[in-house]
């Protein structure tokens, strides 16, 4: 879950792509306030983080994604293997529990995937990795939305950021049943 909300922090900060404000980065089902702090992670609620998918391979969970438009999800570089074909991975969109497909659950098959070409698997340097999708004709809704790309000129140094996903809440431990959020700072 901690690499998920890196990759995430990492690639607001690396991106200078324009997407429309109208439809990325908003959670429709939540309703706004102040004290959303989070220390040590909570579930999180049906719908919370319209962007999170599921990578499966073939049918069970590997990683954490964010859907980035309606084309792309970016993931960890580690979460692939590069000796199996881009076909092999689905992407559950707009799951809540991990091993539940919800009527508005999607699915989509990978067309193809590009890894960092200085992912180093030693040192998890530029872990990062993008997924294009099959369906190219998304329709968003309430439960599967765009993550926004922060202005290229932000900066988020000490600020708190969430992380999400259905990972593990301790080392060694087992893969959350339910989707998951933890704060922790930039």
């Amino acid at each position: 879950m901690l690499v998920t909300a890196l990759l995430c922090i990492f690639v607001g900060l690396a991106s200078s792509q324009d997407w429309s404000k109208n439809h990325c980065g908003r959670r429709p089902l939540i309703a706004r306030s102040d004290d959303d702090k989070v220390v040590g992670g909570n579930p999180s609620l049906r719908g919370d983080w319209p962007w999170s998918c599921s990578m499966r391979r073939p049918t069970s969970h590997v990683c954490g994604g964010s859907l980035i438009n309606g084309q792309w999800i970016i993931t960890a570089a580690h979460c692939v293997s590069t000796s199996l074909a881009a076909s092999s991975y689905k992407w559950h969109c707009g799951l809540h529990e991990r091993t539940t497909f919800d009527e508005w659950s999607r699915e989509y098959t990978s067309i193809k995937y590009v890894v960092h070409s200085g992912y180093n698997s030693r040192n998890i340097s530029n872990d990062i990795a993008l997924f294009q999708i099959s369906n190219t004709d998304i329709n968003f809704d309430n439960y599967v939305l765009p993550a926004c790309f922060p202005d290229k000129d932000a900066t988020y140094e000490n600020q708190i950021s969430v992380g999400a996903g259905w990972g593990t809440l301790y080392s060694g431990g087992s893969l959350a049943t339910v989707h998951m959020e933890v704060e922790m700072p930039v």
